[in-house]
């Protein structure tokens, strides 16, 4: 089995605070706990979101279900904000340092 290659997202500070509306704080696992703390960095400026692959799964998958959920309730400006997000994503080798 491979493993799945890290990942950056990038990420401006409107689209962050979109994203931070949509966490779960009652999520226990370590992903959450990273998210949460990049996410409120990024909310003051842009930034880099940096995951291990075991995290970027997850990560992708909760952005394409709440792009297409805002997306189908008709709020264009969250389904947007997560659609950048999930765009700007670098994989494994092509990850700046």
């Amino acid at each position: 089995m491979t493993d799945t290659p890290p990942a950056l997202f990038y990420v401006a500070q409107a689209d962050a605070a979109v994203l931070l509306e949509d966490l779960d704080p009652s999520e226990p696992s370590a992903l959450y706990a990273q998210l949460f703390r990049q996410l409120t960095a990024a909310a003051g400026s842009a930034t880099e979101i940096r995951l291990a692959g075991s995290h970027a799964v997850p990560f992708r998958s909760w952005l394409d279900r709440a792009k297409l959920r805002y997306a189908r309730s008709g709020d264009r400006r969250k389904s947007e904000a997560f659609a950048r997000v999930r765009q700007s994503e670098v994989l494994g080798p092509s990850l700046p340092r």
